[in-house]
């Protein structure tokens, strides 16, 4: 349901939009948001509040026994949950930013995809040379090496992040 009226609401502001606006903002743009985002929506977000309901019920579980049991933990629990807490949230900003570069590198992509199939019979009458087809697919690649760039750079950083709390945790642990 969640999906359902957010992609209502993005349509909605997507055709009340004026005219000015689909002049200066590319197609691959409006079309990366749209699939990107909502696919987000649509396939992450229950996964990852699943995800995150099981791993806080059974930490906050585990920190109740271990502080039941040992009471100094607690001061560890508190220090390593502070730790954990600020590093997540530097991680995620930064990740964040990433995405949104990543998101609209993936914009000329689209529209270059798009351009190319509005020009199908262009492409066809181009002859034997391909100069045309060379055009295109020289442009695509610039694009989505770009794209990828910002994706491995998110990617990495995901897997940094998971370093840093098994670091933490490994801290806390001894």
């Amino acid at each position: 349901r969640a999906s359902k009226t957010l992609h209502m609401d993005c349509l909605v502001r997507v055709l009340k939009a004026p005219m000015s606006w689909f002049e200066t903002t590319p197609s691959g743009r409006i079309l990366s948001r749209f699939s990107s985002d909502l696919g987000m929506v649509d396939l992450q977000l229950v996964l990852n509040l699943d995800n995150f309901l099981q791993m806080s019920l059974a930490v906050l579980v585990m920190l109740i026994v271990l502080t039941v049991i040992v009471p100094p933990v607690a001061l560890a629990a508190i220090f390593g949950a502070g730790a954990y807490y600020f590093a997540s949230v530097a991680v995620d900003r930064l990740n964040r930013e990433i995405k949104r570069m990543r998101d609209g590198s993936m914009a000329p992509v689209q529209t270059n995809l798009n351009e190319v199939l509005s020009s199908a019979s262009l492409l066809q009458v181009d002859g034997g040379d391909g100069h045309l087809r060379d055009f295109f697919l020289k442009r695509h690649f610039k694009f989505a090496d770009e794209y990828n760039k910002y994706n491995l750079i998110s990617l990495s950083l995901i897997n940094f992040g998971t370093l840093l709390t098994y670091y933490i945790s490994f801290v806390f642990s001894l």
